[in-house]
């Protein structure tokens, strides 16, 4: 039997969770109702667990920093370090620590779920299935995929069935096309080159992935010039935050930089 329980989540999830309205979380100046921790019987949110068990809900830092942020600062303890660390916690918000012994701050960024896999026309959360890595020949223009589940590389005639792209692999997947040629510096395709891959679907260029044969969706997935733009976006606002952070506290350079979250894990 479970005895007790730990959770975490950004804010609203944590509203959800314990039966706040996250109203307020929409409005300004989008306060939670709620900042400290919170200790309730398993039994009254409905968890079948062990009789008495309680559920430990850590506390919330902002409207936008939520008690998962609070958990990766136990987990990762930044305060007992004397070099300069950034954290980045990756998901609808990019919840962002910087700092050390010294001194901690943290921000939230805009990024939208582009890293979580939403917001991609094939994207997925990191789970069976996702394709997490990838390579692409810089002659042949081929690619090899890792996907979750699946053991070792596969090429373009094995068959590993895969659903979608995760976080990790549409970053994989637009740095190996930048460095193969596909994309520009500017993020745009490179219509000039002569590869099956590379195509136009209702007016908007598409890179091939994986052929309909390689999934289990039976259809190609491809990561779209749409699908380069949202992850533009999301990593400019990333950038955005950690440069402020970096400019509030007078720091020049980091000592390490560390991926919280499911997209962290892989």
């Amino acid at each position: 039997d479970i005895l007790d329980m730990t959770v975490v989540g950004n804010t609203c999830m944590h509203h959800l969770f314990v039966g706040i309205n996250p109203e307020y979380l929409g409005r300004v100046p989008f306060s939670p109702s709620v900042h400290h921790s919170l200790d309730v019987k398993a039994r009254d949110l409905g968890l079948n667990i062990a009789k008495g068990a309680y559920v430990h809900v850590l506390p919330i830092e902002a409207g936008f920093v939520g008690a998962d942020n609070v958990g990766v600062l136990i987990a990762e303890e930044p305060y007992k370090q004397d070099k300069m660390v950034l954290i980045i916690d990756i998901g609808t918000n990019g919840e962002l620590v910087l700092g050390s012994q010294d001194e901690l701050i943290c921000s939230s960024c805009a990024t939208g779920p582009a890293f979580e896999g939403a917001n991609i026309k094939y994207g997925t959360r990191a789970a069976l299935g996702a394709i997490e890595r990838m390579e692409i020949d810089l002659d042949s223009k081929e690619v090899r995929l890792k996907v979750i589940g699946k053991t070792g590389w596969h090429s373009s005639l094995d068959t590993p069935g895969a659903n979608g792209i995760c976080g990790s692999g549409i970053f994989d997947a637009i740095a190996q096309m930048f460095l193969a040629g596909i994309l520009q510096k500017s993020g745009r395709f490179n219509l000039d080159l002569k590869t099956p891959r590379l195509r136009t679907t209702e007016g908007q260029p598409e890179f091939v992935i994986a052929w309909a044969n390689q999934t289990s969706i039976g259809h190609d997935i491809t990561v779209s010039q749409a699908d380069v733009r949202a992850v533009q976006l999301a990593k400019a606002a990333m950038y955005a935050g950690a440069k402020l952070m970096m400019h509030r506290l007078g720091v020049k350079k980091l000592d390490k930089v560390i991926l919280a979250g499911a997209f962290g894990s892989y």
